[in-house]
């Protein structure tokens, strides 16, 4: 039931809302005087400041910027040679550039602005898709981290239906892990099913329509028919389908 930043028109209209880590740290007091969306663990609302949190702890608990722990602890590790966490004015080469239909109109595609702002431990990773398919064999084998540990995030919480970042929902019959994001010029998708040791990922740069759900429905599709019920998802990102 963590508030949100974006819950409190006062932190926009004071223009106190900016998501570097030492002006998030300033702002915590008065994000801990915003009421709560509900009591703990009787409810479920995804929300990027959980993640926010996630990296403002990691500095705070190891003295070094998140940026270098994902390298060190993370990326590293697991071979994610490409990853990393972005930034404003960081050089890489070949960086994709994301694009959206103008005043949404597909006759006329623009190349859109990189947002940086929201993004502090909450979407600013990026990568390759063979980066992803790292941390998915990492997911699948149940590597880096204890095991215990990620039973308790693939653990659906019956209050959120909702792991530890991550959703859990029957699929076609099937059982479906998966975290999607979305921001201006960008959609991606990571999907496991466990049970069948098929997995799909989707990095996009283009930042309209429902891209993630055709190409999941489509794929499946293709590999398995039309058998069995369309699960419900998860709304992760509201704004952006």
């Amino acid at each position: 039931g963590v508030p949100d930043f974006q819950q409190s028109n006062a932190f926009w209209e004071q223009k106190q809302c900016s998501y570097t880590a030492a002006n998030l740290r300033a702002q915590l007091p008065g994000l801990s005087r915003l009421e709560p969306y509900f009591a703990p663990g009787t409810g479920g609302h995804y929300a990027n400041i959980n993640f926010i949190l996630c990296a403002l702890l990691i500095e705070a608990l190891t003295g070094e910027g998140y940026a270098d722990f994902m390298r060190r602890e993370i990326f590293s590790p697991l071979g994610m040679q490409t990853a990393c966490v972005d930034r404003k004015g960081l050089e890489i080469p070949h960086r994709v550039k994301g694009y959206e239909p103008k005043n949404g109109d597909l006759s006329e595609i623009v190349e859109a602005p990189k947002a940086y702002e929201w993004m502090f431990g909450a979407g600013d990773v990026v990568g390759t898709v063979d980066d992803l398919y790292c941390l998915n064999r990492a997911i699948k084998n149940k590597s880096l981290i204890s095991e215990q540990s990620w039973r308790e995030i693939l653990t659906v919480s019956p209050a959120s239906r909702m792991g530890l970042g991550c959703t859990v929902y029957e699929w076609h019959g099937k059982t479906r892990i998966q975290h999607n994001g979305g921001s201006s010029g960008f959609r991606t998708l990571h999907v496991q099913l466990p049970k069948d040791d098929f997995d799909l990922i989707l990095l996009s740069n283009f930042g309209y329509g429902n891209a993630r759900e055709v190409l999941a429905e489509t794929v499946h599709k293709h590999f398995y028919g039309e058998v069995g019920a369309f699960g419900k998802g998860i709304e992760m990102d509201r704004g952006y389908i």
